[in-house]
């Protein structure tokens, strides 16, 4: 059986997002907090609403950090 934190993780990484309902479905009623807690550890994470067939949804993405260009190659 996974924790609360080895879901969301393994949802954020083969879906690249995760929402509140789905967690809710799943008995997860802090997501919130276990996002704070994945940033703590170093994860990019942004969250919005998002508009669902049944109204909204809070929804958190991964974000995958940006490569920065170099002129110096």
């Amino acid at each position: 059986m996974k924790t609360q934190l080895e879901f969301i993780k393994s949802r954020l990484e083969e879906n690249g997002k995760i929402s509140r309902n789905e967690c809710l479905r799943n008995y997860i009623s802090r997501l919130g907090a276990r996002v704070a807690d994945l940033k703590k550890e170093g994860w990019n994470i942004e969250g919005e609403f998002e508009k669902t067939d049944y109204g909204k949804d809070y929804v958190y993405r991964k974000v995958e950090e940006a490569k920065q260009l170099s002129f110096y190659n």
